[in-house]
């Protein structure tokens, strides 16, 4: 089998499992032209690997009672659904050794029977809590009503006409398929939703003992009136590997085991594929109504199936479109949670943002020094930059991009105000409706700042007065930004790549951080040219 453990090993007891299969699977080969020689071994091979598993469960359910008392119940109930089924299969063994009488119908259907809503009872109860999606229990409802017809359509009714009419025989056969499906159908559905190894162990074995009696009943079913000795000898083989994959899911239980993920591989792909699933019973509704067309003299009970389908369709198209409402709703309320979460998250940027400006200019004041005092001004003006851009964003709409045209506004009223320039000198923004995002609002808002910063510092020595133009652009690929002064200009002999200049070389570094190009014309005052892209938000995580 291949198993992985925790604590302890499964691989020695699913050898010995699988060994003992092969070798009443060889032996009943053997026997299989002796009639009735084979009828006595396969019933009691059924009856010995059936003893087994009821064992098993029941020292699962004992374990449980020791070690897990939640899951207790549960393993008694599929317990005594295990031993529904051994009843059954003794009576089989009594009535062909001791009387010789037909077993098809029996009264051991009565107990076969009993075994289905006993296991998905235990089932149920092993994983709760649960909870039941009405649009999954549509697309089950859905799925097993298709499959019912599929059924009808290729087994029941041709295998009415093979027992010259024997209904019975007929609705016996089908009715294990139908309820093997659906215990499949639930051992499934809570496979998907359970994420424990533990817990996906157990399911993964009680959901290959399901294939196993599918593919069985399947198989007597279509050959209950010409069964061949290589049919039945097929079909047992197929019944006592589906007592071994019982057997394994119980002693999974209490030697604490589970599977190596390799093996879990195909679950874990069909719970990532959830929305390819949600199509399958589409398609079970596309072949049913094929069925009407192929079928020339559609049967009163084909045309009802169908109907049924196509309603539990319609249905499940209503609770769909009301999660997708209800989806909607969800969302914009999550939406609006983060927006005034994001909102706060900027505000308390700008509020530490001011507090550093304050503790700055608080401690200017103990500055004598009137080149230290200007090193504690342009720090200051550069927190202040970097402050509007936050404020700027909590108190807008869009918490992705600013208005930098505004926030342009804002800025150079401020720069005025600090270096005591409202009146004295003009300036003139001329700037289209541009909305730039934070990782590029910043750094091109420090740009800002370092240039007019030293437009206002060193263009205009003794208050001469002057005009500060600033041009921001939309091109139809980039944004031109262009900030220029009348002033005395750079000096002439100022090398820009070796200058020692801290606020020329912030220039120079923003540019490229917002992939600008610079360019810095000296005629009739300064002139800064940078046209650059928005910078693309990088993920953090």
């Amino acid at each position: 089998m291949g198993v992985k453990a925790t604590k302890k090993s499964l691989r020695p007891i699913s050898t010995i499992l699988f060994s003992i299969l092969l070798l009443l699977s060889a032996a009943l080969f053997l026997v299989s032209n002796n009639s009735q020689l084979f009828l006595y071994l396969s019933d009691f091979s059924a009856v010995f690997l059936n003893l087994a598993a009821t064992l098993a469960l029941t020292y699962a359910a004992y374990w449980a009672f020791k070690n897990h008392r939640k899951n207790y119940k549960a393993w008694v109930i599929l317990s005594i659904g295990q031993f529904s089924f051994l009843l059954a299969d003794i009576i089989y063994l009594f009535e062909d050794v001791f009387l010789n009488m037909p077993t098809y119908p029996s009264i051991a259907d009565i107990f076969f029977l009993s075994f289905y809503p006993l296991f998905i009872i235990g089932l149920l109860l092993m994983f709760r809590p649960i909870k039941i999606n009405l649009k999954i229990s549509i697309d089950v409802l859905v799925t097993l009503s298709s499959a019912f017809l599929i059924f009808y359509f290729f087994v029941f009714a041709p295998t009415i006409q093979l027992n010259n009419g024997d209904v019975i025989t007929a609705l016996l056969s089908v009715s294990y398929l139908f309820l093997d499906i659906f215990l499949l159908t639930v051992i499934v559905s809570l496979l998907m939703s359970k994420n424990k190894f533990q817990m996906q162990t157990r399911l993964f074995f009680f959901s290959c003992a399901m294939f196993f009696q599918i593919f069985a009943d399947l198989f007597f079913a279509a050959h209950i009136s010409t069964v061949s000795s290589m049919d039945y000898w097929f079909s047992t083989v197929l019944y006592l590997t589906t007592y071994v994959f019982i057997m394994l899911a119980a002693i999974s239980f209490f030697r604490e085991v589970y599977v190596d993920s390799q093996y879990l591989i195909l679950y874990k792909s069909i719970k990532k594929q959830h929305n390819l699933i949600s199509y399958f019973p589409l398609f079970l509704v596309i072949f049913t109504y094929g069925l009407l067309l192929y079928s020339k003299t559609p049967s009163i009970p084909l045309l009802w199936g169908v109907g049924v389908i196509v309603v539990l369709v319609v249905i499940r198209q209503l609770i769909s479109i009301y999660e997708i409402k209800k989806a909607e709703e969800s969302l914009k309320k999550s939406l609006n949670e983060k927006e005034i979460m994001l909102k706060e998250i900027h505000h308390r940027v700008k509020n530490n943002l001011q507090i550093v400006s304050s503790l700055i200019s608080l401690q200017s004041n103990n500055v004598s020094s009137e080149e230290d005092l200007e090193l504690f001004k342009k720090s200051r003006d550069r927190i202040k930059s970097m402050s509007m851009i936050h404020e700027n964003l909590y108190q807008s709409d869009n918490l992705a991009q600013i208005n930098f045209n505004n926030y342009l506004q804002t800025m150079t009223q401020q720069l005025l105000v600090s270096y005591d320039l409202h009146g004295k000198l003009d300036y003139n923004l001329d700037c289209d409706d541009v909305y730039l995002g934070i990782e590029t609002a910043i750094p091109c808002g420090l740009l800002v700042n370092e240039i007019i910063s030293n437009s206002m510092k060193h263009a205009f020595p003794e208050g001469e007065s002057g005009l500060i133009t600033v041009q921001l652009k939309s091109l139809p690929d980039k944004y031109q930004l262009i900030i220029s002064d009348n002033g005395v200009g750079l000096p002439e002999n100022l090398d820009l790549k070796n200058c020692n200049s801290l606020g020329l070389q912030l220039v120079q570094n923003l540019s490229k951080q917002i992939n600008g190009e610079l360019d810095i014309k000296n005629n009739q005052g300064t002139q800064f040219k940078i046209e650059f892209n928005e910078l693309e938000y990088k993920e953090r995580f």
